[in-house]
């Protein structure tokens, strides 16, 4: 196993007894005892995308700022290359700090909330909660004992049923629908079809046609929607996990003499993204900034590790961008009518 980018040369150090020790809560009996500043392991579920590429290019950037160390491994979107990554991060006591974006909840909660709280290891996760605690719309209950903080509230639930909300006003219509999921086996493919559960199912709307992405990819959303145009011409509205899984859709619609038929998506934030919901390819989408959730990871730990009390639920970096004022998230949605408006956020 080897890290997919590197600052620093703290290779084989071992930082379990430098410095004076500092006491960080992270909601378990005793706390962890951390010294020096933080080396840190970012673990992505896959950096060929730009989402996984932001957030550790973020990552990156933060701590060159405060002068910390980071490696970033890529889990080229295998749940266990991620779990081994994490196992591996563990045992070679070289960090004593870890930001990651979960790709499968469940595998990483032992590993996360035990064995790297034992090895004195301080985590906090992005985007999609540890232990399966984002399949919720209440935001107080994502926080997991074992991890410091969980930034960021775009891998929830309650992200999921934001966007899937749209359709009531906009297409109150359009109940015919072709819901594209995340991976199987994910916590984000469990979150989709929960959300349309309780955001869409009461008011009538139905999944016609279920494809799933299996690497969040621009031809997965082509060939996934243009089968379930040729199956079920009666699809009406399109539910996307993430915005290049989307705009795949809407070449399909295109292609297929369709583009009477609205996308939403569960997540939106880079350039391409904003710019697809500017030319009406995508017609609204959750705000998903990985960028600021991954600075106000490294920020987390700074704190931390200077004694500071952090909150266990942050979302994002220096109070930029949208965050939730209540307990149940407060979402933006961004639409070709607001899109301008958050276009400094892209990445």
């Amino acid at each position: 196993m080897a890290g997919c980018g590197s600052s620093g040369s703290s290779e084989g150090q071992d930082l379990s007894g430098s410095g004076d020790s500092v006491s960080v809560d992270v909601g378990l009996s005793s706390p962890i005892k951390v010294s020096g500043e933080p080396n840190i392991a970012v673990l992505v579920p896959g950096l060929s995308t730009p989402y996984g590429a932001a957030v550790v290019e973020a990552v990156k950037a933060r701590g060159a700022k405060y002068g910390f160390e980071v490696t970033a491994f890529d889990g080229k979107f295998d749940a266990q290359t991620q779990v081994q990554q994490v196992q591996n991060a563990i045992t070679q006591k070289k960090f004593n700090a870890m930001i990651i974006v979960p790709q499968v909840s469940a595998l990483l909660c032992k590993p996360l909330t035990q064995d790297a709280p034992a090895a004195n290891i301080v985590v906090v996760t992005v985007d999609t909660p540890v232990c399966d605690a984002g399949e919720t719309s209440d935001m107080s209950k994502v926080a997991v004992p074992g991890v410091l903080a969980q930034v960021g509230d775009s891998g929830t639930t309650g992200a999921f049923i934001a966007g899937m909300k749209t359709a009531l006003t906009k297409y109150p219509d359009n109940k015919n629908v072709l819901l594209i999921t995340p991976p199987t086996g994910t916590s984000n493919h469990t979150q989709t079809v929960d959300a349309f559960d309780e955001a869409l199912k009461p008011a009538g709307y139905k999944v016609v046609a279920e494809t799933v992405t299996a690497d969040y990819s621009t031809a997965s959303g082509l060939k996934g929607t243009q089968d379930a145009l040729q199956a079920h011409p009666e699809i009406n509205l399109i539910l996307g996990p993430y915005a290049p899984v989307s705009y795949g859709a809407s070449l399909a619609t295109k292609a297929a003499g369709r583009e009477d038929i609205p996308i939403i998506d569960s997540a939106v934030g880079d350039k391409l993204s904003m710019q697809w919901i500017q030319e009406g390819k995508i017609d609204a989408g959750v705000t998903d900034f990985p960028q600021l959730m991954a600075s106000g990871a490294v920020d987390a730990l700074k704190d931390a590790f200077e004694g500071k009390d952090v909150p266990r639920v942050i979302t994002t970096a220096e109070g930029e961008g949208p965050k939730p004022e209540t307990k149940e998230g407060t979402f933006v949605i961004v639409t070709p009518d607001n899109v301008e408006q958050w276009m400094k956020y892209s990445y």
